[in-house]
């Protein structure tokens, strides 16, 4: 009526959801003639798009493998669930579809395999685990997660069967190409380091107290740098600075998980609650200034200086109080609490890398959170029946949980690759969870130029 011209507005969306099974899909029916005097039969064909089209689409096995390897559902429990819905998926078929997936997936796995030996941080946990192959064998199992962070991207993988974890990262080692120092982060069982990689002989033994004190790094006194609430400006380095020699520098740092130390105070805290008190408060500090330096998005180096100007006086108080409960005994070294202590002091080197090395974290707790899938996938199938069902499972797995981490779509990513699968076997290293969707796009230009 004011005579205004009309323009598009903000679109108002409505949403309505369904439930459905896990499977679902169309039921398709033709109804054809015959001759009731003759008795001869018209068929009605089908068109081509749905005659030629496979059974399964490959988004079946996608689903099955997030259901069973990221919600940890058991084969049986879908069969169950689809029955119900009147589309039945017995658990043979489903298992027929998943490891066809895993036959196209295995390269790209095996490339994210390559990738990540090739890390500059390593954080791994492991867990037991049962393969009833092995286990009738008299034969343990083990399932390890592990984590590399390759050029900012985070890979997710897991192996299971008789090693532990330290020997799977060995065998991931003799993949590495490159010669950086990796930062590995884990916690403190022997059990955990790789035997095959150059550690010095202080990182791997624990030095006495003393020694201990004077290893942690402090700012010296003569550099100085501006240290705000928003920036930190490193100090230059100067021409006289003594450089260090690359060929000197450590090929493997240990970094041990504060969250275990801590962890040993907290679960006694009820029987020495003033002395377990002092610890956790110190160990809170420190994750403050840690959470501080994340929201304001410093980097390594900026990371590494404010914890070494902030953090390091607050471990330094709190390794002489440890130190003084032995010395001057003022705890019997061999209750909760003593043994709580010789742990911190035994393991402190490599609780305290982060005081350090630039990059290194101060627990373990992504590796522990990536355990947790393969403990939900064990206490809801129980078992493994073969190796080769294990060597399935950590492979999608692994796939399935490095997109997640690098926020890309899991369920498209396994249509894609399943939907290309000549090309991903034929070039593996462009079809990883980052870089496939720049293939898919670039697909029709390279079938015009062939």
């Amino acid at each position: 009526n004011s005579g205004g011209r009309l323009r598009a507005d903000t679109p108002k969306v409505v949403v309505k959801l369904q439930g459905a099974p896990l499977i679902t899909g169309t039921r398709y029916t033709a109804t054809g003639l015959y001759c009731g005097l003759c008795g001869d039969r018209f068929p009605v064909n089908f068109p081509d798009e749905i005659k030629n089209a496979a059974k399964y689409d490959v988004s079946c096995a996608s689903s099955l493998a997030i259901g069973r390897y990221s919600m940890g559902l058991a084969l049986y429990r879908i069969e169950k669930n689809q029955a119900m819905h009147e589309i039945p998926v017995p658990d043979a078929t489903q298992w027929d579809l998943i490891d066809g997936l895993y036959a196209v997936a295995r390269p790209v796995h095996d490339v994210l395999i390559q990738n990540a030996s090739n890390g500059n941080l390593f954080q791994y946990d492991d867990t037991p685990n049962i393969i009833i192959e092995n286990k009738v064998k008299g034969q343990p199992t083990h399932s390890t997660a592990f984590i590399s962070v390759h050029e900012d991207k985070k890979i997710h993988l897991f192996f299971t069967g008789q090693n532990t974890a330290g020997k799977n990262v060995d065998a991931i080692l003799k993949q590495r190409t490159s010669t950086d120092s990796i930062i590995a982060m884990m916690d403190a069982s022997s059990s955990n380091i790789p035997k095959t990689m150059t550690i010095p002989e202080g990182m791997r033994s624990s030095k006495t107290a003393m020694d201990n004190l004077k290893s942690m790094l402090v700012v010296p006194l003569s550099v100085t740098a501006a240290v705000t609430d928003d920036v930190i400006e490193l100090p230059k380095q100067s021409e006289d600075a003594v450089q260090i020699d690359e060929n000197l520098a450590p090929q493997f740092i240990l970094a041990f998980c504060l969250a275990h130390g801590r962890r040993k105070f907290f679960e006694i805290f009820k029987f020495f609650d003033k002395e377990c008190d002092f610890v956790l408060d110190i160990i809170g500090q420190v994750y403050m200034h840690d959470a501080h330096c994340k929201s304001k998005k410093y980097t390594p180096d900026q990371r590494l200086f404010y914890h070494q100007t902030h953090s390091a006086p607050l471990m330094q108080t709190l390794f002489l109080w440890l130190n003084n409960q032995l010395v001057y005994d003022l705890t019997e070294e061999n209750n909760g609490l003593g043994q709580s202590v010789k742990y911190m002091l035994r393991n402190w080197r490599m609780l305290t890398t982060f005081l350090r090395v630039a990059g290194a974290p101060l627990d373990n707790n992504l590796a522990e959170r990536a355990i947790k899938i393969v403990i939900r996938h064990r206490r809801n199938s129980l078992f493994y029946r073969t190796s080769h069902g294990a060597q399935v499972g950590d492979c999608l797995m692994g796939i399935i949980y490095t997109c997640q981490q690098n926020n890309v779509n899991a369920f498209d990513y396994l249509n894609t690759i399943q939907r290309h699968a000549i090309s991903v076997a034929a070039n593996p290293d462009l079809w990883l969870p980052w870089n496939y969707k720049q293939n898919v796009a670039e697909l029709p230009e390279l079938a015009q130029a062939a």
